[in-house]
């Protein structure tokens, strides 16, 4: 979908196939996809914040170590499995909610920008907002299993780009 709407593959493992996760994209980078796939379907897209992130995660579900259950191995693709590169979407077990690979794969942009610990943050489910640095959420197939885990959470400057950092889009009223 990336390269149909960018005419650009940014990817670093790109040659793995366009099945698999986009990667290796800055904050700027994922605001833009959304914007252009937004006018173009007349719909509206952006990323979810951490706590759409972590429900969604979750399934609905409270407890449960990774997003989709408790064996890291059949819900994520981690450095234990993934031997040193992405896999096509959705090639794991899905959460309660039918989405895939929010443990592992790829860590995801979300909209919050970080901080240390949750005292101050909106009580509403807003992102939050002000903080120099970016959250990401979700664990990678660099990483080991502690990393997929749904309650983790890491920060990156937002100009940055990774080969284990994408995105995934919500859609959402304007």
């Amino acid at each position: 979908q990336w390269w149909s709407v960018m005419q650009a593959r940014p990817s670093h493992f790109s040659y793995v196939g366009d099945s698999c996760p986009v990667e290796n994209v800055s904050l700027d980078d994922v605001v833009a996809f959304a914007r252009v796939v937004s006018i173009r379907d007349r719909v509206f897209y952006r990323l979810p914040t951490e706590a759409e992130w972590e429900r969604a995660a979750r399934g609905g579900r409270e407890g449960g170590l990774y997003a989709g259950g408790n064996d890291v191995s059949a819900v994520a693709w981690t450095s234990e499995n993934s031997k040193g590169t992405t896999h096509p979407v959705c090639g794991l077990v899905r959460n309660a909610y039918g989405l895939c690979d929010m443990s592992g794969n790829v860590w995801e942009w979300v909209q919050d920008t970080y901080s240390e610990d949750y005292s101050a943050a909106p009580t509403d489910g807003r992102a939050w907002e002000g903080g120099a640095y970016q959250v990401f959420r979700g664990g990678s197939w660099r990483d080991s299993p502690e990393y997929a885990r749904v309650a983790r959470r890491l920060k990156v400057d937002p100009a940055d780009r990774y080969d284990f950092l994408g995105f995934r889009l919500v859609r959402a009223s304007p």
